[in-house]
């Protein structure tokens, strides 16, 4: 068999459905870490969840504000010489 023979458009993988499916597994990581964690992670070091959660808060609160599309709406152009 010669390169490309025996091969389709159609059996090559979607890279959309590789996308979700390494997305899905490193949610589902994360969740299980969050799961496993001990029951004394909280009195042991809170920073370490409550810096996550801030961090993820103020992620999702810029991402949604009106002000991030003006930001870049009148960001400059770069300076040609």
């Amino acid at each position: 068999m010669g390169a490309g023979e025996g091969t389709s458009l159609l059996d090559m993988p979607n890279p959309l459905e590789q996308v979700a499916a390494f997305k899905a597994q490193h949610y589902a990581a994360l969740a299980y870490s969050l799961y496993d964690l001990r029951a004394d992670v909280i009195l042991d070091a809170p920073w370490r969840l409550v810096s996550v959660i801030g961090l993820g808060l103020g992620l999702f609160w810029l991402l949604r504000s009106k002000t991030l599309p003006r930001i870049f709406s009148e960001w400059p152009e770069p300076v040609e010489k």
